[in-house]
């Protein structure tokens, strides 16, 4: 799998879990739903853009491997 390729499958999921988290906060709307985004489900996202990235990073070091190599 190519680092872009992951970089997308990575990206989907984010979005994936972005709209099932927003289609259940349309229901669980008490405190303890309030509680759990900001202790679980953001710092989750704040890691996948964080992955995101190091991911983009590492491609750009790797494209220059390449060409080096070459």
């Amino acid at each position: 799998m190519s680092m872009n390729s992951a970089h997308n499958r990575l990206k989907r999921a984010e979005k994936d879990f972005r709209i099932a988290w927003d289609e259940t906060r349309r229901y669980w709307q008490d405190e303890a739903a309030r509680k759990y985004g900001d202790e679980f489900v953001e710092p989750l996202i704040a890691r996948v853009r964080a992955a995101h990235d190091a991911m983009v990073h590492l491609e750009t070091v790797l494209t220059i491997l390449r060409h080096d190599c070459e």
